[in-house]
């Protein structure tokens, strides 16, 4: 049986953004249905899972450092749509395309908003540590109206290294200028948010939504509004 969330709130809560404080499936199927709508004269009935198949397999890739971020958008776009030939300069115009769709499809949980805004009242410090590619994050969260309401946001492009590997959460604490021991991580991700961020040294805390991780016996939320 899982234990609820301390009740004493910690000085920073760094939270993951994806599937976390972010509905990353509405914002994908958003980008995804208009990037085929536009690159493609047929109904292709698997572009969703396409574009994930792209993402498994370049993303790890990218997170290790061994491909930027332009090779990495040439290459999902690439891989989704290999009927079309695409030069360097086309495929990033149709990444981009994906992306204009993508942010506007930006939609925050019902819980987030209220959440973030409770915290701010009590003093606690936010922020945000993301796998994902700077610019895309930041403009995700502008586009919500979170970025200017966090104190610190991480990408594994600024950090220069990913979840899980526990170099990000001592880079984000740097950015915060926090130890620790005074610091929570909340993300959907059981390893990469949880596990990773207690190797760090912060206090993990599992946002399941789904109910999917019931043997899970750490601390576990199934709602941002439990935590504030």
């Amino acid at each position: 049986m899982a234990v609820s969330a301390p009740p004493a709130l910690p000085e920073f809560i760094f939270f993951d953004l994806d599937d976390t404080l972010l509905d990353d499936e509405v914002s994908t199927q958003s980008g995804v249905n208009a990037l085929f709508a536009h690159y493609s004269t047929d109904e292709v009935e698997d572009r969703h899972q396409r574009w994930d198949a792209a993402l498994q397999l370049y993303y790890p890739d990218f997170l290790a450092g061994r491909i930027n971020v332009q090779q990495l958008q040439q290459s999902r776009i690439r891989h989704v749509l290999p009927e079309r030939m695409f030069t360097d300069e086309e495929a990033l115009a149709a990444f981009e395309y994906f992306m204009v769709h993508y942010v506007e499809g930006s939609t925050l949980f019902s819980d987030t908003r209220d959440a973030i805004s409770r915290l701010k009242a009590r003093g606690i410090g936010l922020g945000v540590i993301s796998n994902g590619p700077n610019d895309m994050q930041v403009r995700k969260l502008t586009a919500v109206g979170l970025y200017d309401e966090l104190d610190v946001v991480v990408t594994a492009e600024r950090a220069g290294v990913g979840k899980p590997n526990v170099a990000i959460f001592d880079f984000a604490l740097a950015e915060a200028n926090k130890q620790a021991k005074d610091c929570w991580c909340i993300g959907d991700n059981l390893n990469n948010d949880v596990l990773a961020a207690n190797e760090a040294g912060l206090t993990g805390v599992l946002l399941d939504r789904n109910g999917r991780n019931i043997d899970y016996a750490g601390l576990k939320i199934a709602a941002l509004d439990e935590i504030a």
